[in-house]
């Protein structure tokens, strides 16, 4: 039988046994299509605050899938090791890129409290195009839903071809991932404060593509992937991008408005944090509130960190925007240290 643990990191850590004298003092690495963005947090009297981070970029857009070439698979891995040389870096929590993550609701019956993971198993081929052998998981329970003692959970399902993947080229350049994160849950951990239980539309911005996800009582429960190129949304609000952008979020407004697929009424959406590349457009912000009609916030990705009015950090709110991914991850980390 193939195990099905609670997280990745129980996955990961099944797999690299970890000795106990073993402190663990991992950073934040996440691998964009354009770049892999590095971050370690220090903790101070105000907070956790930026210690150490980079930008590396490739040059070009790559994604990592199944179809990587030997060529783009090098530049990744080359600049792995450059981080891993320059920054003494060995145990790592990484992000999983969110066009590779299946998330579905589902509800279970009080009996299932003694092994969720069992009764996951079953439900995922009805919820996941891809055999219960091949993937890992890991789930949210929300809360008992009636009088029955019946229970919500949230499953986040990864191929195991992709964190097998990721682990590997982990491995060419000498560093141990000891857990993953959807880049949905990474974005959360930076945009959204600790318990803040409002319902949120998060938009990552990267050059190739828009990454979109819902939020509901602190819980990813919906993902989405936008293939555009946001270079063209800075050119002109009129563009074909634009307009592609508008209506595929109109879609994910209604649909998750309208949808009762978990037999659960969700609350409507009505506040937008905005982070990424060129998030701080002003044009972009006021476009996306007048097309949306809902509240269309820049993130703070220093949210869980500290306060922004009395600590400034060495990273400019642009350029932090970018780093909004790896800035959760590396909040995760400090759970490690």
């Amino acid at each position: 039988m193939i195990p099905f643990l609670k997280t990745t990191s129980d996955f990961l850590s099944s797999a690299f046994p970890t000795p106990e004298y073993l402190n663990f003092n991992p950073s934040g690495i996440d691998i964009a299509s354009d770049a892999v963005y590095f971050m370690k947090l220090k903790k101070n009297k105000e907070g956790l605050v930026p210690d150490k981070f980079e930008k590396i970029s490739f040059g070009k857009n790559i994604e990592i899938n199944e179809t990587l070439i030997p060529e783009d698979r090098k530049i990744v891995v080359d600049a792995l090791i450059q981080l891993k040389k320059k920054y003494g870096l060995e145990y790592i929590i990484s992000s999983l890129p969110e066009q590779k993550t299946y998330i579905f609701s589902t509800i279970l019956p009080k009996e299932a409290k003694a092994d969720i993971p069992s009764f996951i198993r079953y439900q995922i081929e009805e919820n996941v195009p891809l055999p219960a052998i091949d993937v890992n998981f890991y789930y949210y329970i929300t809360g008992e839903l009636n009088k029955k003692g019946d229970i919500g959970v949230v499953v986040s399902v990864f191929p195991k071809q992709v964190t097998n993947l990721f682990t590997d080229i982990f491995a060419e350049a000498k560093l141990y991932p000891i857990s993953f994160f959807a880049e949905s849950r990474a974005l959360f951990h930076s945009l959204v404060k600790a318990g803040d239980q409002t319902s949120y539309l998060l938009v990552r911005l990267l050059p190739n593509r828009v990454a979109v996800s819902v939020l509901e009582n602190g819980v990813v429960r919906y993902t989405t992937d936008i293939q555009i190129n946001t270079d063209n949304l800075f050119n002109s609000i009129q563009s074909p991008e634009s307009f592609t952008l508008k209506e595929a979020l109109n879609k994910v407004l209604i649909y998750w408005f309208t949808s009762k697929k978990d037999l659960t009424e969700h609350k409507k959406i009505e506040n937008v944090l905005l982070t990424g590349h060129n998030a701080n457009s002003p044009e972009m912000i006021d476009f996306l509130e007048r097309t949306l009609k809902i509240n269309v916030d820049l993130g703070n990705v220093w949210i869980n960190c500290f306060d922004i009015k009395k600590h400034v950090p060495e990273i400019d709110q642009k350029t932090a925007l970018d780093y909004a991914a790896v800035i959760g991850l590396a909040i995760r980390c400090n759970n490690y240290a």
